[in-house]
């Protein structure tokens, strides 16, 4: 893989140059991402940089110790099953999985996670990485998905009482006193 630089800039990227950010290089990071660990072959491991013998953890683990280090404020990385926030939480800095789509989804070729992998970068702070979600966000997120309904809607709240499952006789479930309102 490491002769396999992109010809052209992904969306995300394109975004993170209108911010204004300077894009440094690449961070190391597992063969496909696929490793809880940030060990591959090619560069060998990446180091914690508050205890050179522990592990970063992966898949962002490299942008995880750059900015732990202080090398850059904020490093890219994406998330499909803790590459962002377990990094982050191993290097004491800040990881952040947005809801898909709400940043551009990518990339836009060789995407082996098919689409489910979410793309953000990990921080020093919480307002580092706001900032950075509001620079990159979507307008008008292609999956609706975690948003609020416009106005003259409103949110189903349906509830259901289950009674526990300590109970000595199992009992059926009784829907609370909203659903019964509206059937």
């Amino acid at each position: 893989m490491k002769d396999n630089v992109s010809s052209q800039d992904q969306e995300l990227a394109r975004r993170y140059r209108h911010a204004g950010l300077a894009i440094l290089g690449k961070t190391n990071t597992p063969e496909f991402g696929l490793s809880p660990h940030c060990e591959p072959a090619l560069h060998g491991a990446t180091r914690n940089p508050w205890d050179l013998g522990l592990s970063t953890s992966g898949s962002s683990g490299g942008s995880a110790a750059a900015v732990a280090s202080g090398m850059v404020p904020m490093a890219h990385g994406n998330d499909l099953g803790g590459s962002l926030r377990y990094p982050a939480a191993w290097c004491g800095v800040f990881g952040f999985k947005p809801t898909r789509g709400r940043v551009p989804m990518g990339p836009e070729y060789g995407d082996v996670a098919g689409g489910f992998a979410v793309e953000h970068a990990l921080t020093r702070s919480v307002r580092d990485s706001a900032a950075l979600l509001d620079a990159t966000a979507v307008s008008r997120p292609a999956i609706h998905i975690g948003r609020r309904p416009g106005p003259g809607h409103s949110c189903l709240r349906p509830e259901l009482l289950l009674e526990s499952f300590a109970s000595p006789q199992p009992r059926r479930p009784t829907p609370g006193n909203k659903c019964i309102r509206t059937t």
